[in-house]
Order: C-alpha cells, then sequence, then structure tokens
C-alpha cells in the first residue's frame, strides 16, 4: 500500500503509473510507480519542494533517483 500521498502539498502533482486502486487505497503494480512534479519560480527551490513532497510518501521497497536536475545545477554554479 502507498502511504502518504494524502500528504503532498496541494499544488504538487503526483502522477501514477505503476498503481492499482483496490479497497480504498493506491498500491504498486510495479515499475515506475510515481512521477512528483512541481513548478516554481527558480529551479533550486522547485527542486527541493519535490523532494520534501516525495519523503511524504512511502511504500514497501521504495526507491528514488535522488540526482535528477544534478547537471543543471553543476550548470548554474558555474555561471
Amino acid at each position: 500500500m502507498i502511504k502518504g500521498l494524502e500528504a503532498v502539498d496541494p499544488d504538487i502533482f503526483v502522477f501514477h503509473g505503476g498503481t492499482t486502486f483496490r479497497d480504498n487505497h493506491f498500491f504498486t503494480s510495479g515499475g515506475r510507480v510515481l512521477n512528483v512534479v512541481a513548478s516554481g519560480v527558480d529551479f533550486m527551490t522547485t527542486r527541493d519542494r519535490v523532494y520534501d513532497n516525495v519523503q511524504r510518501i512511502w511504500f514497501e521497497n521504495m526507491h528514488y533517483r535522488r540526482d535528477i536536475g544534478y547537471r543543471a545545477i553543476r550548470y548554474l554554479a558555474q555561471e
């Protein structure tokens, strides 16, 4: 069962890929399960908000990439 979806900020979008809904709960069904997306005024703030909201979601064997936007961060640091 996927927990914490109700704790995600209202302006954050969670797209379901590998999920099923039964007995009034979401469950994983394999693969890339969720995609958490936000928009904001600048890259770093928006990225931080997404990761803050990702940490509110939990399911067994959950893992997520922590390098999203890494190239952009390096590029911005060079400017």
